[in-house]
């Protein structure tokens, strides 16, 4: 059941540079003159899922033709799971119950560079740090700071650029520890997570970047790289580079590395909390705060008028487990120095 919120009003190609339009109809089959057709054939689609209230502006449904690549099978796949994930029990609901901006977890996750968008390299993809080493398990929960980074998450989503070119992610582990990456030993956490942006985000991921990872990181990385359930293709956008700087240049591109990179990274972009007022801005913004509250109030899903076609559309930690081999012992505590 489709929601009538339509507020952005018919989609435009305002602000975006000719040159990304053409990228857009050569890489994702993003017709301009088709467009407006495709996202009515979505809407259309949503409007006959019973199980299924959601919002319906152009802007929004444009977020998945474009990482289906305008298969509308796959689009409306992921928005499925897109909304699952987010209010299902066969999702994690409670990762998307997002606090209020003034809430103590907003406020002690904005003190901290823990996701920093970095700029667009020349090729229009947006570039982000993640850095969780600055998370004090004293003043927040695994779940809560999970919150507050898709939150963050949220923003990249809307940004067009990263819709029509991607997006590269840089993991800098500088100040990890063991108990931060604790999480990785619950294989519900585990499987969430890479689930959760493999198959429900609408965002085309180019690459993510393990920087200054510790020793102990090599065990954790193995399992994921080895994970069954994760598509090749999604594990070949997966690289370690160690504290070698000049690969991680070479990664995002030599043209835009001192530019975009932070001086923690070698950069001349600033230090990482001097690019945090990006995310505070963001976060203190009209437009993420009605995003946050279309999705608290324009989604739902009920699972008791879930058609029989659909069923089958996320995948579940039981369902990964039942479809492939070696999960089970997959997940096992991991001891290592």
């Amino acid at each position: 059941m489709a929601s009538a919120v339509d507020d952005d009003g018919p989609y435009t190609y305002d602000g975006v540079e000719k040159r990304f339009i053409k990228r857009a109809e050569k890489e994702l089959n993003e017709k301009p003159a088709q467009v407006t057709a495709h996202i009515a054939s979505l809407r259309r689609w949503l409007g006959s899922m019973p199980h299924l209230r959601c919002r319906t502006d152009d802007r929004f449904l444009l977020r998945f033709l474009r990482v289906a690549k305008f298969d509308q099978s796959r689009a409306q796949m992921l928005l499925d799971n897109y909304l699952t994930i987010r209010k299902s029990p066969k999702g994690t609901p409670s990762w998307f119950d997002y606090p209020s901006v003034d809430s103590p977890e907003v406020k002690e996750y904005l003190s901290h560079p823990f996701h920093v968008f970095l700029g667009h390299t020349s090729e229009g993809e947006g570039v982000y740090v993640s850095n969780m080493g600055y998370w004090d398990q004293q003043k927040m929960t695994f779940e809560q700071l999970i919150r507050c980074m898709y939150m963050s998450v949220d923003a990249a989503q809307m940004d067009q650029y990263s819709q029509i070119n991607g997006i590269k992610i840089l993991v800098d582990m500088n100040q990890a520890n063991r108990n931060q990456m604790s999480f990785f030993e619950n294989r519900k956490n585990f499987f969430s997570l890479m689930r959760n942006w493999q198959d429900a985000f609408p965002v085309r991921i180019r690459t993510v970047i393990y920087v200054n990872e510790p020793a102990f990181f090599d065990v954790i990385f193995t399992l994921i790289k080895n994970a069954p359930f994760l598509k090749e293709k999604f594990k070949k956008k997966l690289h370690k580079v160690g504290k070698d700087y000049a690969r991680l240049r070479k990664v995002i591109g030599e043209q835009d590395a001192d530019r975009l990179l932070p001086k923690e990274l070698g950069g001349s972009n600033g230090t990482l909390q001097e690019l945090m007022e990006w995310t505070r801005n963001n976060f203190g913004s009209e437009r993420m705060h009605r995003e946050w509250r279309l999705q608290r109030q324009e989604m739902e899903v009920d699972e008791s008028k879930r058609l029989p076609t659909t069923k089958d559309y996320l995948r579940t930690e039981d369902s990964a487990a039942d479809a492939t081999t070696g999960i089970q012992g997959t997940f096992t505590k991991l001891n290592v120095d």
